[in-house]
C-alpha cells in the first residue's frame, strides 16, 4: 500500500510498466473516512497476457487515495515496483487564477497567497519551481484579460 495526496487537480498514472517479470495488479481507493473499500479504478493487465498494470485516473488536489501494488503468484518476487506520476491539470485562464470567471484583484490576492507559501499550483510556467518567472507569466495573463 501508498498513500498519496496531490497538490491539486489533476492526472494519475500509477502503473508497473517496465519493473520485471512479475505478474501485478494495481489497484486506486479513495481514502479514510470514506474507507478503503472506496475503490476508484483497478487493473490486472495492460493488455491480453501483458503482466504489466496501468491506472489512468483524474484525482483532485488536496485529497488522500491509497494505492495498492500486488501480485498474482504469493511465491513470487517479493520485488514488486510502481512508477507513479501526476500531471497537474493547467488553467485555462491563468489571469483568472481563482477560477471565478472573472479577471479582478481576487486573483492577485490568491495568486500571490500561493506564491508565498511555495504552492505548486503557483508554478504557472510549470518548471517544478516557484519563482518570479511564475509572476511574470501570471500578470501578462491577468494585464491582457486572461
Amino acid at each position: 500500500w501508498l498513500a498519496a495526496t496531490f497538490p491539486s487537480d489533476g492526472t494519475l498514472d500509477f502503473n508497473t510498466i517496465g519493473f520485471g517479470p512479475v505478474d501485478t495488479r494495481i489497484a486506486l481507493y479513495a481514502d479514510c473516512p470514506t474507507g478503503p473499500d472506496m475503490l476508484i479504478a483497478c487493473n490486472d493487465d495492460v493488455a491480453p497476457g501483458d503482466v504489466n498494470s496501468q491506472i489512468i485516473a483524474s484525482v483532485a488536489g488536496n485529497t488522500r487515495y491509497l494505492l495498492r501494488i500486488g501480485n498474482w503468484a504469493p511465491d513470487a518476487s517479493p520485488g514488486l515496483a510502481a512508477s507513479v506520476t501526476f500531471t497537474p491539470t493547467t488553467i485555462a485562464c491563468p489571469g483568472d487564477y481563482n477560477n471565478d470567471t472573472g479577471v479582478d484583484g481576487d486573483d492577485v490576492i490568491a495568486f500571490f497567497t500561493d506564491w508565498d507559501n511555495g504552492a505548486i499550483e503557483a508554478d504557472l510556467t510549470g518548471d517544478e519551481g516557484v519563482d518570479g518567472d511564475d509572476v511574470i507569466f501570471f500578470f501578462e495573463h491577468w494585464d491582457a484579460g486572461c
